[in-house]
């Protein structure tokens, strides 16, 4: 043991003796690093090895470092590290021509209608000129520095021609756009020489997620596959934004050859090649598989920076550019149109449309110099179509349900939560009720093919009351009333005591409200209604209009339980419901007060009786049931319900 220790301090004695730097890492240089963290690891972990984080996208959960590789390859032994890439420069690509409306189909009677109102698109390019009378920017992101904020202002004049071709103004002068109508958004990722790196190129496509733009123009490119890029593009794509980029001007006369540049050539983007006003593919126009569309791409004019309008000799804030930078807008533009018409049809369903629309050029079929051909307006829309359901308005418990169908759609079965609401409804359109809550919504398209399903969760987020649940058979009637103000909650709204006797008061009062009487408190024809009862005033005006008489003694006894019998005369009375046709139950005839009046209800399908086809008329009235039989005197959806 002796022996042993005294060879321990000899060899820490030697080690501690030699020179520092042969324990060191060889001396590398730093790089800029784009980092996708595993989806499990915080960027705090990273900063555990003593790595300045320069700057974090948190929609895309990566981090920009300057770092050694050896440093990088540790982060990835550690688990840490999904992804990596050296940031790369980004350039714009030369320009483009614009294309003849008439030739894509754009004619006034298209413009007239359709102009891209309401659809968000993002520009991601060198900025745009927000004072050029011809742009109407809605807003925009400077990402180039971390001091730029939102002064997205253009020194290029690259970005401002691309909006112009996407969104200038129809206002009588300059140029007009494909889609003027459009919200505009400057994301400038790219600075006043047209340059921009990996980080600045993410950011803007993080901004156009974060801000949920629907059309994403990137008019630049890279020749190398940059896998941050890649991940980045994928994250937008499946968050729903449709991808346009410029192919590049990198073609050759060997068409056989991929020039393809990069975002464009990722799958999820829509790659535009450009061609001349003959419709011949531009020379420098890039080819390859990737091609899925083209535009004119030659002499585009379109809006400049007046202040660096120098090019052409006439500073007048317009600019004749050519390339695929300047046929990419055209195609932006074009799927402006289609989503303002199709505004929750699904990027891949719209690109569809795009290409399935396209005039074919050259090779029949897709060909690498053409893709599918010529960008036109479509002269159909709905072939391409998939059924699909939406939510058009959920508020108060009211959710509105709007369909856009395909051709061979018939009608639409309707199911929550397991549970068939509806069948057969040939309307465009659904509207429920429903209390606080989440459900799960099914719709069967119908047609002359396989029915197809649409499944959509649907959160509530009020009413809430205690004593009513999504499960009980008549809350969507309740829910009704109370959304439209006819049925209000008790104990500071949080009861509608469902099972409740309703009193004759309450239910004139229901009715009154329904049908807009005047429920001023007033004085009224009957001895046992004063004028502070607070159901006065829509009992009087009931009475003059012939809707309820009262009782032989000039009583109107209001706070009496309402039967059955007593209410189908108040609802037959108010919606002046029609008898052409007795109905047959085993409890009614001539004795019955009011047998007319069930025979009614029973013809309008707002009553069809007990199960042993019996009525009950002198059975009192729950709040819960005469809600379900007032909810359908006002809407007949409720009676197929």
């Amino acid at each position: 043991m002796k022996k042993l220790t005294q060879m321990f301090v000899i060899v820490f004695m030697l080690i501690m003796s030699l020179p520092n730097h042969s324990f060191s890492q060889t001396q590398q240089e730093e790089h800029t690093y784009i980092v996708f963290l595993e989806d499990n690891k915080s960027i705090n972990q990273v900063t555990d090895y003593d790595i300045e984080i320069e700057k974090y996208f948190e929609v895309l959960h990566a981090i920009k470092i300057k770092t050694t590789p050896s440093q990088i390859a540790q982060l990835d032994l550690e688990g840490l590290v999904n992804e990596y890439e050296i940031e790369k420069e980004y350039e714009i690509t030369s320009q483009v021509t614009p294309s003849i409306f008439e030739t894509i189909k754009l004619t006034p009677e298209v413009r007239s209608q359709y102009t891209g109102k309401g659809v968000k698109v993002g520009v991601l390019d060198t900025g745009i000129d927000k004072t050029h009378p011809d742009l109407n920017v809605a807003g925009g992101v400077c990402v180039v520095t971390a001091s730029c904020g939102k002064d997205y202002s253009d020194g290029n004049g690259h970005g401002t021609h691309v909006a112009g071709v996407i969104a200038a103004q129809n206002n009588g002068v300059g140029i007009v756009g494909v889609a003027p109508d459009v919200e505009l958004y400057a994301i400038k990722g790219l600075d006043e020489s047209g340059f921009g790196t990996t980080s600045t190129i993410l950011a803007g496509i993080e901004w156009a997620i974060t801000n949920d733009m629907d059309i994403l123009n990137m008019s630049f490119t890279t020749e190398s596959d940059d896998r941050a890029l890649r991940l980045s593009i994928q994250k937008a794509y499946n968050s729903g934004i449709i991808l346009v980029a410029a192919a590049g001007n990198t073609g050759t006369s060997d068409t056989f050859v991929n020039t393809v540049m990069y975002p464009a050539k990722y799958p999820e983007v829509i790659a535009v090649g450009g061609v001349d006003e003959s419709l011949r593919r531009m020379k420098e126009s890039s080819t390859g598989p990737e091609v899925e569309i083209v535009a004119v791409g030659q002499y585009v004019r379109s809006a400049f920076p007046m202040s660096i309008d120098t090019r052409d000799g006439q500073q007048d804030g317009y600019m004749n550019l050519s390339g695929t930078s300047m046929a990419a807008p055209y195609i932006t533009g074009m799927l402006a149109l289609l989503k303002e018409q199709l505004p929750y049809q699904q990027n891949e369903v719209i690109r569809k449309i795009l290409t399935d629309s396209a005039k074919d050029l050259g090779a029949v079929g897709k060909d690498p110099l053409y893709g599918y051909g010529l960008v036109q307006y479509p002269d159909k829309l709905s072939a391409n179509l998939l059924p699909y359901a939406y939510v058009k308005e959920n508020k108060n418990g009211k959710i509105h349900f709007q369909f856009e169908t395909d051709s061979t759609t018939k009608s639409v079965d309707i199911a929550i939560n397991g549970k068939q609401i509806k069948k057969n409804l040939v309307d465009y359109q659904f509207i429920d009720y429903m209390p606080k809550g989440t459900y799960e919504y099914h719709f069967i398209f119908n047609g002359s093919t396989d029915p197809k399903e649409v499944k959509l969760p649907v959160t509530v987020a009020g009413p809430y009351f205690k004593d009513l649940s999504a499960q009980d058979w008549y809350a969507p009637h309740m829910v009704f009333l109370y959304e439209r103000n006819i049925l209000s909650g008790t104990n500071n709204g949080t009861l509608l005591k469902p099972s409740t006797n309703i009193t004759r008061g309450e239910a004139v009062a229901l009715i009154g409200r329904a049908l807009g009487f005047d429920g001023t408190t007033r004085k009224t024809v009957f001895h046992d209604v004063g004028n502070q009862y607070f159901a006065s005033g829509y009992i009087q005006s009931a009475f003059d209009r012939k809707i309820l008489q009262g009782f032989p003694d000039k009583t109107f006894r209001p706070n009496q339980p309402v039967t059955r019998a007593e209410m189908a005369i108040l609802l037959a009375n108010a919606y002046k419901l029609k008898l052409t046709s007795t109905q047959s139950f085993t409890d009614i005839n001539e004795n019955v007060t009011g047998y007319q009046a069930i025979y009614k209800l029973a013809e309008a399908q707002i009553t069809q009786g007990y199960p042993d086809k019996s009525f009950q008329p002198y059975e009192y009235m729950t709040r819960s049931m005469f809600s379900v039989f007032l909810a359908r005197a006002e809407n007949p959806n409720f009676i197929t319900r």
